[in-house]
Order: C-alpha cells, then structure tokens, then sequence
C-alpha cells in the first residue's frame, strides 16, 4: 500500500512513481525568492532520489535510518556476525565520508556473556569509531578533563570492541565516521557473545542506525 503522502504529493506535482519522473523541491538555501517566492528556487530530483534520501538540498545531504524490523538472538557463540538489518551501502568514491550513530536495544540472559561490535566496510574505506562513555569504554568520543587520559578511538576495521551486558535490557550507543576508499559495496554492524554463554542474547526490535553522507 502506497504512502499516503507521498501519494499526496505525486498527485499535486503530476510525477509518476513508476517511471521515475521528476518531483519538484524548493531549495532553501536560495534566500533571493527566484521563482519559488521567498523560500527559494525550485529544483527537481528524481523520484528515485526522493524515495532513498541521497540527494541534496541547499549542499546538505538528508540523514537515512536502517532499522531492525525484527529481534535478532545469539546464544553460545563468539564468532561475529552481521546483523540481520543493521548496515547500509556507499558508493566508490575515495572522497567519500559518512557519518554514523547506532542506537541498539540489547537484551542479555546475564552480565557474563557481555556484547562484542564491530562494522566491517568495502575494500580501502577507513573508520573512526567508539562510544559516548566517558569512563569503561574500549573505545570513546568523550571529551574529557585535561588531568584525564581519554580512552582514544577504535580505528582498526577489523578491530572489535566490547560492552557489558547485565540480565535484563541495557543500550549501546555507537558514532563514528566512515571514508571511502574508492570500492562501492556495504557497511555492515557485526555483533555476537563476547564471552560464549549458553544464554540468549538479543538486539531487540527498533533498534537503528542513522547515516548521513557529509562528503561526496
């Protein structure tokens, strides 16, 4: 069943979906009114640029969510793997960059199993990665007092890092910034047990990431 509002809008801008015809926009950073009154100078992207998000406005590009539709368990392993719903594709561009958060929803049979991440990228691409904790994190953005020593960054792509887990639901909270190396392909999530455990751990329903390309 279609979107009722992008339904609407089809219908007032005459665009057909399925031909992938063109649909006007207003480009607001245009402050001189041409055309499009004091908002700005109409555009046209495509409607295939308008469903994925990747076109831009005004030189911004609009964030994008990958989403977790379904809970996803691990039990009694240790061994990475990629999550279900959680990644998203870059193009082969080497100046490309790409700024990431993750917002995951974990729930753990205990606090002996812990959550072991990671985010694996195309052939070439470079990563800085870690956390918003200011204290017990392998890896960190926190900014911290200058008598402090801040726990630095994951930059290793093929470097894991885990997070304590207790028996109930906790979150991971993850950012970081991705560059192309000049390979198209997929970023995933990667997670499982840090230590084998014959307990149930699970990313829960809803869980996302929001990725936003910053450089072309």
């Amino acid at each position: 069943m279609a979107d009722t509002k992008i339904s609407a809008l089809t219908a007032l801008t005459g665009a057909n979906l399925a031909t992938g015809d063109l649909v006007p926009v207003v480009d607001v950073s245009d402050t001189g009114g041409t055309g499009g009154g004091a908002g700005g100078t109409p555009k046209k992207i495509t409607a295939t640029e308008f469903a994925t998000g990747l076109m831009t406005i005004g030189g911004l590009y609009v964030p994008q969510f990958a989403v977790k539709t379904a809970d996803e368990t691990v039990s009694a392993s240790t061994t990475l793997q990629n999550d279900d719903h959680l990644f998203w594709s870059i193009g082969n561009s080497s100046t490309e960059i790409w700024f990431f958060e993750l917002i995951a929803s974990v729930s753990a049979a205990n606090t002996t199993m812990d959550i072991k991440t990671l985010f694996t990228a195309p052939a070439g691409a470079t990563i800085k990665w870690g956390t918003n904790a200011t204290t017990g994190g392998p890896s960190s953005f926190a900014t911290l007092a200058v008598s402090a020593t801040p726990p630095g960054l994951n930059t290793n792509i093929a470097t894991a890092a885990a997070y304590g887990t207790f028996a109930g639901t906790s979150g991971v909270y993850l950012m970081g910034m991705l560059y192309g190396g000049g390979t198209a392909g997929t970023v995933n999530f990667q997670w499982a047990q840090n230590t084998s455990d014959a307990g149930n751990l699970t990313v829960q329903k809803g869980s996302f990431i929001r990725y936003t390309k910053i450089a072309a």
